[in-house]
């Protein structure tokens, strides 16, 4: 089985990541951890100046990525061997990347995070889980987030 595991921050990734561990597979699984940086929306008329701070930001994005999903798939490794986890981090728009790279990989599964909104911030934010499970050419699990319980025990 080819599990496709869509990271989007650290939070959210480790809860992804423990309900793998949590589950058995088969000892012939491939995983792939995977982060999507999304670009810059650059109007047409951005003052030129800006550009070395919007590179500076992308490389620290681009580090941070690679830190996250490297250690998220030691995280696999540890528990998973001899199952191999590739760590991968790639730049699009994180709905259209994740389906074709689920489709590209030929995955039998996609693991992914929801933050579990709603109404209008749902609307106005996106949903990427969302855009996976419909469209996904594979199953999809999703992995709700405890966020809003922590909220109210603090």
């Amino acid at each position: 089985m080819k599990v496709l595991v869509a990271i989007e921050d650290d939070q959210f990734g480790n809860k992804v990541v423990d309900f793998i561990l949590q589950n058995k597979w088969a000892p012939n699984s491939k995983f792939k951890v995977l982060h999507v940086i999304e670009p810059f929306e650059l109007s047409a008329g951005l003052d030129i100046t800006y550009m070395p701070f919007l590179t500076e930001t992308m490389d620290k994005a681009r580090i941070g990525a690679k830190s996250l999903v490297e250690n998220l798939a030691i995280k696999l490794k540890n528990k998973l061997d001899p199952c191999p986890v590739e760590a991968k981090v790639i730049e699009g728009y994180a709905k259209e990347t994740l389906l074709e790279e689920a489709e590209k990989w030929d995955a039998d599964l996609i693991c992914v995070g929801t933050h579990g909104r709603k109404g209008v911030s749902k609307f106005l934010i996106g949903s990427v889980s969302n855009a996976i499970v419909n469209h996904a050419p594979c199953a999809v699990l999703v992995v709700k987030s405890d966020i809003k319980k922590k909220e109210a025990e603090a």
